[in-house]
C-alpha cells in the first residue's frame, strides 16, 4: 500500500500536474460545475428546515462516506428535517456509518469541535458557502490517491484517510498548484477528482465524496 509519508512535496505536485494535465474539456466543465449543484442542494436544505447553508453543506459532507450523491441528498434531507422538527435521530435511517450520522447531528447541535477536527467535512462546508473564493481543499480519498499515483499507473492500493497533518500538507500544496494554473482551488480539486475517478472506473453520474 503506498503512503503519504513515503511522498516529498515535489513528488506530490508531479503527481497532481499530471492528473490534471489528463483533463478533457468535459472534465474541466464537471470540475467547474460540481459545487455549484452542491450548493444548490445545501440552499435548498436551508430555505425548507431553516438550517444554514454552511451547516446544511456540513451535513452533507459528514454523512457522505461510502454513500452515493443521491442518497447522500436524501439522507441529509432527512436528518435535517428531523431536527428542525425536533425529532430524535434515532427516527432517521442513512445509508452510511453509525458514527458519521452522529457527527452530522452533532453539527445540527452547533458543536463546533466537529468542524475544528474534520477539515474536509470544514472544507466541504466551506466551499459550499463561498465557493469560488473558498481557499481550502476537500482531500478525499480521491484526492489523496491522485496526490501519490500518476494516470499511466492505473489502479494503486492507497492509503484513504490523510492525518490531520498529512491533510494540511496536501491542502498547501493543491491550493499553490491551483493558483499556478490560475484555477479556483474548489474547481481544481474537482477537476482532478473526475480525471481519476473516471481513469479508475468510477462512475461519472456518482458524486461520491468517499470521506
Amino acid at each position: 500500500m503506498r503512503l503519504i509519508k513515503h511522498y516529498t512535496d515535489r513528488q506530490v505536485r508531479n503527481s497532481l500536474r499530471a492528473w490534471y494535465s489528463e483533463a478533457t474539456e468535459e472534465q474541466h466543465m464537471r470540475g467547474c460545475l460540481w459545487y455549484d449543484e452542491a450548493e444548490e442542494v445545501a440552499t435548498n436544505i436551508s430555505a425548507c428546515t431553516g438550517v444554514e447553508v454552511h451547516t446544511a453543506g456540513a451535513v452533507i459532507a459528514a454523512l457522505s462516506p461510502r454513500n452515493k450523491w443521491e442518497r447522500n441528498i436524501d439522507d441529509a434531507w432527512s436528518l435535517c428535517k428531523a431536527w428542525s422538527r425536533g425529532e430524535d435521530p434515532a427516527s432517521v435511517r442513512v445509508c452510511t456509518f453509525n458514527a458519521n450520522k452522529n457527527k452530522a447531528w452533532r453539527i445540527l447541535e452547533g458543536d463546533d469541535d466537529v468542524l475544528a477536527t474534520s477539515p474536509k467535512v470544514s472544507a466541504f462546508a466551506d466551499t459550499i458557502l463561498h465557493g469560488s473564493t473558498a481557499n481550502c481543499i476537500v482531500v478525499d480519498v480521491w484526492h489523496t490517491r491522485a496526490c501519490i499515483t500518476k494516470p499511466k499507473e492505473g489502479r494503486v492500493d492507497c492509503q484513504g484517510a490523510p492525518t490531520y497533518r498529512q491533510y494540511k500538507r496536501l491542502e498547501d500544496i493543491t491550493l499553490e498548484e491551483a493558483k499556478a494554473v490560475e484555477q479556483a482551488p474548489c474547481h481544481y480539486q474537482a477537476t482532478i477528482w473526475c480525471v481519476i475517478r473516471d481513469a479508475w472506473g468510477g462512475l461519472t453520474e456518482e458524486k461520491q465524496l468517499d470521506y
